[in-house]
């Protein structure tokens, strides 16, 4: 099995359950029932019916029910994906480059412009950004719900021939509150940590307390008991399972913090720099069909898109090929990071310096070339924001 060019598409090529699941959320689309009441039951009897499929006893002392819990997150967050329009911001490598070393100091989560709600940020393998199974990152699901929560999901794929029941720990999931999104985003990051370290423990807490109580109220003799021991051991899983969630956020802790500023620092060049964002065919498209789709007559052009969707294709939005361009050909204002940092700063000006904006003060460095002193100053227009 090859690896997909987008993690979207890796999600379609390994996980059988998503075909139970897209069925079922075009029933509920059908019925008017998109919502968390009805899609989140439908993403974990898809899961749980894959797994049995595959021969796989959930109830075993064996299974980790950290596969179950995840999965069921991962089909959610494909899911909300899809409802909300399958968006994908595919970054060029030499901007990816840029942005990795470029510091976003005092920007707030308040400070950035989400283009859309539920978007796929593409960043290509990041080799020195890896998650505890020792995948690099690619990419990142970015879910935006303003005044509720931000929530980022990093993602790195396994090797091709891992089983999909075992692809659990591909995908990292942290929401932040919006008590938090007028901190800086470092301190945002680390007060979201705090929170989900906290109801952890909490959860760690709530499970120890009911199985102190189990074994009080029926005895320690009675863990013989067939129903009793397996009720407790329910809960020494359960409390397993917790701690190596707890674990997972120490081990994801610094990576993390890496991955949402590069993530910030993405959505204020996409947003900022829209005339170079372009829409376009992922390069493993179908000819024929992407043929067809942009130059067919409009009845078989609808033909070849219904196609291409059911196979996972999408246009994609581009983002940097101006600036990779401009890197490549040695321009003035391109950067090399590993000279000097590049980041934005959140100006304030107009009446009584009451309004914002944002300003990228990045190195005037040639890749590969000769350095210029001087800052340059790109500016952003606040009402293009």
């Amino acid at each position: 099995m090859s690896q997909a060019p987008y993690f979207t598409q890796h999600l379609r090529a390994t996980r059988p359950y998503l075909r139970q699941l897209s069925e079922e959320l075009d029933r509920l689309r059908a019925a008017r029932k998109l919502s968390p009441k009805w899609t989140s039951p439908a993403a974990f009897d898809a899961v749980a019916d894959a797994l049995k499929s595959s021969g796989i006893d959930v109830a075993a002392p064996t299974f980790d029910t950290r596969a179950l819990s995840m999965e069921v997150q991962a089909a959610l967050m494909y899911s909300q994906w899809l409802v909300d329009g399958s968006v994908v911001y595919d970054f060029n490598p030499l901007l990816t480059e840029a942005l990795a070393h470029s510091e976003v100091k005092d920007i707030c989560v308040d400070d950035l412009r989400f283009p859309f709600d539920a978007v796929y940020f593409h960043f290509g393998h990041q080799e020195s950004l890896t998650l505890q199974s020792g995948a690099p990152i690619c990419g990142a699901f970015v879910f935006y719900s303003p005044g509720l929560s931000l929530r980022v999901t990093l993602v790195a794929p396994r090797a091709p021939d891992t089983p999909w029941h075992q692809r659990y720990d591909e995908v990292y999931d942290l929401r932040v509150l919006p008590q938090h999104f007028s901190k800086p985003l470092r301190v945002a990051i680390e007060c979201a940590i705090q929170d989900d370290v906290a109801d952890l423990q909490m959860a760690a807490d709530t499970i120890r307390k009911e199985s102190a109580q189990a074994v009080t109220k029926y005895g320690a003799a009675s863990e013989d008991d067939l129903a009793v021991g397996q009720l407790l051991d329910l809960k020494r899983r359960g409390l397993d399972a917790v701690e190596q969630f707890l674990s997972t956020h120490i081990a994801h802790h610094a990576v993390y913090l890496r991955c949402f500023e590069l993530i910030a620092n993405g959505l204020c060049y996409a947003t900022a720099y829209r005339d170079d964002v372009r829409e376009m065919w992922p390069t493993n498209t179908p000819e024929k069909l992407r043929q067809k789709a942009d130059n067919a007559p409009p009845k078989e052009s609808a033909r070849a898109l219904s196609k291409l969707n059911a196979l996972g294709f999408r246009k994609v939005n581009r983002v940097g090929e101006a600036f990779g361009a401009a890197a490549e050909n040695g321009s003035a204002g391109t950067v090399a990071p590993h000279l000097r940092k590049a980041h934005w700063r959140n100006q304030a000006f107009g009446p009584e310096m009451k309004q914002r904006r944002l300003r990228w003060i990045r190195s005037t460095r040639v890749l590969g070339g000769g350095a210029d002193t001087a800052e340059r100053v790109y500016e952003v227009n606040p009402q293009k924001l």
